[in-house]
C-alpha cells in the first residue's frame, strides 16, 4: 500500500506542476516502499538522491513562471521551498554518514511536507497563474 494517494482535492490547476507533484508522490512511495522492505542502503541512498534531484528541479520550475509572471508570493515561496531543500539535504547527509536512517517519522515529514505545501502554500497561486493563461 502506498504511503501517499493523489487526489484531485491537491491540483494546483497547473497541469505540469501538477504532474511534478505526482512523480514526487511516486518518488517518496519508492522510498516508503524500501523503507517498509527493509531495502539495502545504496537502493534507498539512490532514491533519496532522485527525491532530492527532482525536487530542486520542480522548485526552479515553479520559481522561473513566477519570475516570469512576477507573482507576488515568489519571495515568500522560494524560502519555502529553500528551507525544504536544506531539510532533505540534511537529512540525506545524515542518511549517508549513518547517523540517521530511513523512518516513518521521516517519511511522515516528507508526506506532511509535501500536502502541507501543496494544499497551502501552492494553491495560493493557482487563480493568479491562470489567470496569466497557465493552466
Amino acid at each position: 500500500m502506498a504511503l501517499i494517494e493523489w487526489e484531485d482535492k491537491y491540483s494546483v490547476g497547473v497541469e505540469a506542476f501538477d504532474n511534478q507533484h505526482k512523480q514526487l508522490i511516486k518518488l517518496i512511495n519508492e522510498l516508503y516502499d524500501a523503507m517498509k522492505a527493509g531495502a539495502a542502503k545504496e537502493i534507498s541512498s539512490k532514491i533519496i538522491e532522485e527525491l532530492v534531484a527532482y525536487t530542486v528541479i520542480h522548485f526552479q520550475s515553479e520559481e522561473k513562471v513566477f519570475d516570469e509572471h512576477d507573482y507576488e508570493g515568489t519571495e515568500e515561496h522560494k524560502k519555502e521551498h529553500q528551507q525544504f531543500i536544506d531539510q532533505v539535504a540534511s537529512f540525506q547527509k545524515d542518511f549517508e554518514t549513518g547517523k540517521v536512517s530511513l523512518s516513518i517519522d521521516i517519511m511522515n515529514f516528507l508526506k506532511d511536507w509535501l500536502f502541507s505545501h501543496i494544499l497551502g502554500t501552492d494553491q495560493k497561486y493557482t487563480s493568479y497563474l491562470n489567470s496569466k493563461g497557465i493552466k
